[in-house]
């Protein structure tokens, strides 16, 4: 997570002794924004929201890396048109930050805010199998982990704790409101897979850049990508199985579990498996954004440094 939303970053690196007042100065402002939000009804406080973010969003620091990862996603995309994206960017991320308050009380009236579509392969995990559930940061993101509750399977979420300690009481208080058991993503793979040999699923979002990760396409241009979790799914034997939140028109929300990816080609080995099933999977997400890149919520640098986006030209033009 950001060590910092409302500071500039350089600013504390130049003056250490600012970081514990910076931090709490974060915390008292979210703390009270929103407890004044959740005074309001979802649809109320998901537009306040985003309202707010749309107006505040364009002129911090993160808005930066906003425009240098839209520049992959949609080239030649630059002026007044790129201002607007910029924007709607933020303003889909107050939404999201409304979704979150409003969780529990989103899932209480759930008649009238959600509608779940499933693959078949939900009859393997209701069976009891445990799969590996894997999302991106695009539209109604965190509703994705409402599937657990919803089919009644045990399901571990994986969450990036926050660097600023009084945030991080907040946040946690936030995601019980995903009914599933929480995992830090600093347990690491061996975490997850006592997880699935304990016959939880689990999940986690894999579309943001592991440092670590290998070079797979993203949009044309090969971007260090996340194939631990294929491997995972691989040495563990479970389904991967990507699930996708979208916003419906008057507040509703379409949650959809996906056909599981798999390795399609049993000659290759594991390590070519997991590569290929990154690749279908970075293949999809390029899908959804590509549907409305403004869905995705693109606030880390996620290619190198040195990539330059991929000329949108076809060939032989």
């Amino acid at each position: 997570m950001p060590a910092y939303y409302l500071i500039p970053k350089k600013l504390v690196k130049r003056y250490p002794f600012l970081q514990r007042a910076s931090w709490w100065i974060e915390g008292l402002f979210f703390r009270a924004m929103l407890s004044l939000v959740r005074l309001l009804p979802p649809r109320q406080c998901m537009a306040f929201l985003g309202w707010l973010f749309a107006q505040l969003g364009p002129f911090t620091q993160k808005a930066t890396k906003v425009r240098t990862n839209l520049a992959y996603v949609q080239p030649g995309m630059a002026g007044k048109e790129l201002d607007l994206a910029v924007k709607a960017i933020f303003r889909n991320l107050g939404r999201a930050a409304g979704e979150l308050v409003s969780m529990d009380r989103i899932w209480q009236e759930r008649d009238s805010y959600l509608e779940f579509v499933a693959d078949p392969v939900l009859d393997e995990i209701i069976a009891g199998k445990p799969v590996v559930f894997v999302a991106a940061h695009i539209g109604a993101w965190q509703l994705t982990n409402l599937v657990g509750a919803h089919y009644g399977i045990p399901v571990a979420t994986v969450y990036a704790e926050e660097t600023n300690p009084y945030l991080g009481k907040l946040f946690a208080q936030l995601r019980a409101a995903f009914r599933t058991r929480l995992v830090p993503a600093e347990g690491g793979i061996r975490q997850l897979l006592k997880e699935l040999h304990d016959g939880n699923s689990v999940g986690l979002a894999v579309d943001t850049r592991l440092e670590s990760g290998e070079l797979v396409p993203f949009f044309g241009v090969p971007t260090p990508t996340n194939t631990v979790v294929p491997r995972m799914a691989l040495s563990s034997g479970c389904k991967l199985v990507p699930v996708r939140a979208e916003r419906l028109p008057h507040g509703r929300f379409r949650i959809t579990v996906c056909p599981p990816i798999d390795a399609r080609d049993e000659s290759l080995s594991r390590g070519d498996k997991a590569l290929a099933m990154a690749a279908e999977l970075n293949l999809l997400f390029e899908q959804w954004i590509r549907e409305d890149p403004t869905q995705w919520m693109c606030l880390k640098r996620r290619w190198p440094k040195t990539a330059r986006a991929a000329d949108p030209t076809p060939a032989g033009s």
